[in-house]
């Protein structure tokens, strides 16, 4: 997605390795969490159970999450999107 704020996917791509490692342990989290809340067997799958109870993809409130670190920084003039420092 591209902006006032430049190109973030660049940005938070560039960090690969650390943004898998994190993606992966957020996922682990969410579902020992989604198994804990519903009470469902350990082998039930992760969509069947965040389905269950209306929680959204991990993905997405990362995205979301990124989005609205990016916009904050670009309005509190801390990020050009001309250079990234």
């Amino acid at each position: 997605m591209t902006g006032p704020w430049g190109d973030w996917t660049g940005v938070i791509q560039g960090y690969g390795g650390l943004v898998d490692s994190a993606r992966k342990k957020l996922s682990r989290v969410q579902r020992l969490a989604c198994l804990g809340i519903n009470g469902a067997m350990h082998t039930t799958s992760t969509n069947a159970v965040e389905a269950l109870i209306c929680l959204p993809l991990i993905e997405l409130v990362v995205q979301s999450e990124a989005r609205s670190a990016v916009h904050r920084l670009w309005s509190l003039r801390g990020w050009s999107y001309l250079h990234l420092n």
